[in-house]
C-alpha cells in the first residue's frame, strides 16, 4: 500500500466528523510493517449510538 495513497485519508475523515481506524499496512509481513500512520496510531470508532444509527438506516433487519 502506497503511503502517498492513505496519508490524507485521515484528515479528511477529521475534518469530516468521521472516526478513523487504522488496522495495518497491507504487505506480506504486514505485523512487522505495523500500525503506524504518519508517526501515530489511529485508533478511533463510531460509538454505539452512532454505529446504532447508521445500521438502522442501512438495514431491514434493524428496521
Amino acid at each position: 500500500m502506497s503511503p502517498a495513497w492513505l496519508i490524507d485519508i485521515p484528515g479528511q475523515c477529521l475534518d469530516d466528523g468521521i472516526p478513523f481506524f487504522f488496522k495495518q499496512w497491507g504487505d506480506i509481513n504486514n505485523k512487522k510493517a505495523g500500525r503506524l500512520l504518519d508517526g501515530r496510531t489511529w485508533d478511533q470508532l463510531p460509538s454505539l449510538a452512532e454505529w446504532s444509527q447508521t445500521a438502522a438506516k442501512s438495514s431491514p433487519r434493524f428496521s
